[in-house]
């Protein structure tokens, strides 16, 4: 064999190396990796952003369309951005069946706590408190004291005056498995002194009376006494 032909045969074996090199599984893999991070940023991504931007759309849209009383296509609309998991979508959706204002202009309160429980469990204060609600209407959806006490709770962590006076009453009545007075008290006098009227008048009733669980307290009667009548007061002035 001539120096020629060993220069070619060397030649020929290097490029074998090399490309058993590139074919070695390890690099294979890496390079599969790298072409789908690569698809997925050519492709994938800017496909999902233009999703998230079309169920914001479909969330604008429909919220106009609430606003111009055209609730057939509001409807259609906040349907497609809660398929997208929007929040917002969920509870306004969950309101127009529970108000009737829909295509077919019928109340539809099962497909509202649908909507409802979807937006709470989102995180919309909004919509745990009326899944709350609706769990404890015991008309037209099924009553969940537990479901409805959670919620509630829920709700209420996250500022909702209403919720946590509600979570007061039931937690009254027991709906927890039995009745909690002391820390019912406790949640009534926190949305009092956040304004609530209702909560107002029940520790008005409970300080008045008293119980086996909390003594009579005439002072604190009378506090809350008068601070209903400055509200109701307050309330007239801005009439």
């Amino acid at each position: 064999m001539n120096s020629t032909d060993k220069s070619l045969k060397k030649k020929e074996n290097q490029e074998k190396k090399s490309s058993s090199k590139l074919l070695h599984p390890s690099r294979l893999t890496w390079l599969i990796a790298a072409f789908l991070l690569i698809l997925a940023l050519i492709v994938i991504i800017p496909i999902a952003r233009f999703s998230s931007m079309e169920s914001k759309d479909h969330l604008k849209i429909g919220l106009l369309a609430v606003h111009t009383k055209d609730y057939a296509k509001a409807e259609r609309h906040l349907i497609q951005a809660a398929q997208s998991n929007e929040a917002q979508a969920a509870f306004v959706l969950g309101s127009l069946y529970l108000d009737g204002k829909t295509q077919d202009k019928q109340q539809n309160p099962e497909k509202a706590l649908k909507y409802f429980e979807q937006a709470a469990n989102l995180g919309s204060m909004d919509g745990q408190y009326m899944a709350a609600l609706l769990y404890d209407r015991k008309k037209d959806t099924p009553e969940n004291k537990e479901k409805a006490l959670d919620w509630g709770l829920l709700a209420a962590a996250q500022g909702d005056t209403a919720a946590l006076y509600a979570v007061a009453v039931w937690l009254e009545r027991g709906y927890s498995g039995q009745p909690e007075p002391l820390i019912a008290l406790s949640m009534y006098e926190q949305a009092a002194a956040r304004g609530h009227k209702n909560a107002m008048t029940s520790l008005i009733a409970i300080y008045s009376e008293g119980n086996d669980d909390i003594p009579k307290n005439l002072k604190r009667a009378a506090y809350w006494r008068d601070q209903l009548q400055k509200t109701n007061a307050g309330i007239q002035t801005l009439k």
